[in-house]
């Protein structure tokens, strides 16, 4: 191989990642915005993408599906439930998949045994 045909080689492969990028590109700034605008439909976000009063008090929830459960408080849905059946509702929106951790029994036992 040439020098020119190994140059002409890695000019049509970086030309061809910078296609894969800014097509990559393109679908994320594609779905950002439709989320924006679902923020913006829904009253979370104003016109020009600023999160409302509602908006920063939902993106503090700590719950995997947050604008779900702020639309259920904004509603009203919530407050005339029991304790009992609120923390059964809220709980099918919380995930702690990613703290599961595998303790070895031996280490309870030399705790609760000391």
């Amino acid at each position: 191989m040439t020098k020119a045909m190994y140059f002409y080689a890695q000019a049509e492969t970086v030309h061809t990642k910078k296609e894969s990028y800014e097509s990559v590109k393109n679908q994320v700034w594609n779905e950002f915005n439709k989320h924006l605008d679902f923020l913006v439909l829904t009253g979370f976000a104003d016109n020009k993408g600023k999160l409302s009063k509602d908006g920063i008090w939902a993106s503090k929830l700590r719950l995997d599906q947050p604008l779900i459960i702020a639309e259920l408080i904004r509603k009203g849905f919530l407050e005339k439930l029991s304790p009992e059946l609120l923390c059964a509702m809220i709980s099918i929106f919380v995930n702690d998949r990613y703290r599961d951790v595998t303790v070895d029994p031996f280490f309870y036992s030399s705790i609760i045994n000391y």
